[in-house]
This record gives C-alpha cells, sequence and structure tokens, in this order.
C-alpha cells in the first residue's frame, strides 16, 4: 500500500474565539489532484494554508512528504510550492523580475534558463517586460501558475487558480493544470469554487462545512451520492445540507 504524501492527523485551528478547523484528518497520495471546496468561511482555504506550511496548526500535525511541516519545514519546503492569484507584487516589477526572483529564492540551477522554459509553456513569453500591475487577470494568473512551478514542486497547492477569471482564461488554466497532472507526478492540491475545475481535474474532492469535512470522494462518487448529474448541482445538494455526512 502507498504512504500518503500529504497526511493530516486532528488538526485544529482556531483565530481567537473562532474555530477554522476542527479535527481534520486526511491522506493525500502521490500524483493525485485534489480539490478543497465549500463556501466562503468552511474553512477550506485554512486548510489549504496549513498543508502548506503558511499556517502552523493550533494542534494535531501536518506530514508533508514525512516530516512535520510545523517542526520541520527545511526538509519541505524547498520541494512544494504555493502560488494564489490574491499573492501581492510590486507593481513596477516586471513579470521575468517576479519569476526571476522566485527561481533565485529556490535556488534553481540556472534559474534564467528555467524561467524561460515554464514562460514558454505557459505562454506569457511576449509579457516577459509588462509590469504586473498591468497585467489582466487571466495573465497574472498565468504568472502566479509559472511561480508555482519555478521548483518542479512535488506537490503544487493552489488558491482558487480560476478565481476572477472569464470563461476562456479558467478554460486555460484548466488546460495548463491538465497538462501538468497527465505528464508529470506532480500532486496538486487547491481550493476552489468552481466545480468545473473539480469536475475535470479532481480524483477527489472534500467538501467543507464549518471546518469540518463533512463530504468526500471523487466527482462521480460526489454526483451519485446527491444524486445530481451535474457538477454545480452538487455543490448546491452538499451546501445545503441535504447530503448526509459521508466519506471516503
Amino acid at each position: 500500500m502507498s504512504v500518503p504524501i500529504v497526511e493530516t492527523c486532528s488538526l485544529r485551528k482556531v483565530f481567537g474565539v473562532k474555530v477554522a478547523i476542527e479535527d481534520l484528518s486526511l491522506e493525500i497520495y502521490k500524483g493525485t489532484c485534489v480539490g478543497l471546496i465549500g463556501h466562503n468561511g468552511a474553512g477550506k482555504t485554512t486548510a489549504l494554508c496549513m498543508l502548506s506550511g503558511l499556517l502552523s496548526p493550533s494542534s494535531g500535525r501536518v506530514l508533508v512528504l514525512g516530516a512535520d511541516i510545523s517542526k520541520r519545514p527545511e526538509k519541505v519546503l524547498s520541494r512544494i510550492n504555493f502560488a494564489s492569484n490574491y499573492m501581492d507584487f510590486p507593481g513596477d516589477m516586471s513579470v521575468v523580475e517576479v519569476l526571476l526572483f522566485f527561481a533565485r529564492l529556490y535556488s534553481i540551477d540556472n534559474p534564467r534558463q528555467r524561467v524561460e522554459i515554464l514562460m514558454e509553456e505557459l505562454s506569457i513569453d511576449e509579457l516577459r517586460n509588462e509590469r504586473i500591475i498591468s497585467l489582466s487577470a487571466g495573465q497574472r494568473a498565468r504568472v502566479m501558475l509559472a511561480k508555482g512551478m519555478i521548483n518542479n514542486p512535488v506537490i503544487l497547492f493552489l488558491d482558487e487558480p480560476t478565481a476572477s477569471l472569464d470563461p476562456v482564461s479558467s478554460a486555460l488554466m484548466r488546460k495548463y493544470l491538465l497538462e501538468l497532472k497527465t505528464k508529470t507526478s506532480t500532486t496538486i492540491v487547491f481550493s476552489s469554487h468552481n466545480m468545473k475545475d473539480v469536475d475535470m481535474l479532481c480524483d477527489q474532492a472534500l467538501f467543507f462545512e464549518k471546518g469540518k469535512i463533512v463530504a468526500s470522494g471523487s466527482p462521480g462518487f460526489l454526483k451519485e451520492l446527491c444524486k445530481q448529474e451535474n457538477i454545480d448541482d452538487v455543490y448546491i445538494a452538499l451546501a445545503s445540507g441535504e447530503v448526509v455526512e459521508s466519506n471516503l
């Protein structure tokens, strides 16, 4: 039996008096794509940030690549990456400057070559000298994905990768992620409100409600569970509480 590449045990996160995550235990396996879904405030982004080491749990532990990411981050952080369309960069930095900054931060061998490869793969080479502040939402999303891929991570964490994107840009982002999933063994974990992302990309989806996973499984399983053919109707059924708690 394969060993989980990400594993949590009784994970809890509290902000003041608010419990954001309660008793979260999960396993994620190498080469899979996992989507964290749920309404705003359900806990999916908090969970994602703890899995990627951006937040420390109040209790419990997160094992990533076999190491406790809170206690031994040096064993993990160089082998994973996190990207979000909400990340802020100085607006006067150009695309190539941003990517070179992160390539050097991760001590990439031949950073300029790595940046050139990613800009070509994600069709942003023509944007190399454009300032970050001047980019459209779709262009910025591709730059953020390039940032996330800069160190060829074993695990890529993404916060709402298609948020605020038009349908064409969303489809393009899904295309890049699907290619990454099928051509490499990269494990992808992302949060999203876009159920089309989940349906097209995920091996497993985890539905969060009040800081807990109340349903999990493949998109096909969740459709059967909710007795729905349309993936958006699955979200509505889960969010409304019509479906009893179920976990694979």
